[in-house]
């Protein structure tokens, strides 16, 4: 998956303002599954470290419904301003809280993991989820095969690594063997 902020001038006007170097981003995402709620996000900390956060840490980060819904309905807000083409609304409501909270290095600390990267970086992504009832319980994390990354220029990308052919395992397996067996028998000689 590719998506380029290159053309938007938001992305442009805002990279003229800010030093790139101290600049960081995650991606982070839910949805909600048969089973329950669904956590995805970036992290390049370990399961161990990951596994550190709670079930309450986790059920908190499902105050992102709050942001999304304040951001689909800035179009239609009389309090929404429009720069550049693009509307962006400042209040001191939902949507300042999921900023702060959902979109912070740590969940705004709900998260005992740092979420973020530098941008330039790349993320691995994990699908995270909670593990029993009780709140204290410490959450479960799987990681998925790809990687996010963002560019100063703005090209945002998910990539998975290809998994190597049958006939490329063999060959590799063959090779083993035989350095092996080279090593056997020069310490049989």
């Amino acid at each position: 998956m590719n998506f380029n902020l290159a053309g938007d001038s938001n992305w442009t006007s805002f990279l003229g303002l800010v030093n790139t170097a101290n600049l960081s981003y995650n991606v982070i995402a839910l949805d909600s599954t048969p089973t329950g709620q669904r956590y995805l996000s970036t992290t390049n900390d370990d399961l161990a470290t990951i596994q550190v956060t709670r079930n309450q840490n986790l059920k908190q980060f499902t105050s992102t419904n709050q942001y999304i819904n304040a951001v689909n309905a800035i179009g239609t807000n009389p309090g929404a301003v429009s720069v550049n083409g693009s509307a962006f609304e400042a209040s001191s409501g939902p949507s300042d809280f999921a900023y702060y909270g959902a979109f912070a290095p740590s969940w705004g600390g709900n998260a005992k993991f740092n979420s973020t990267a530098a941008i330039g970086t790349s993320l691995n992504f994990w699908q995270l989820g909670l593990n029993g009832t009780a709140n204290l319980n410490k959450i479960n994390g799987t990681q998925y095969a790809g990687q996010w990354d963002l560019t100063s220029g703005g090209a945002l990308s998910y990539t998975v690594a290809p998994v190597p052919e049958p006939d490329t395992w063999a060959m590799m397996l063959a090779g083993v063997l035989t350095v092996g067996a080279i090593a056997r028998r020069r310490l049989s000689v």
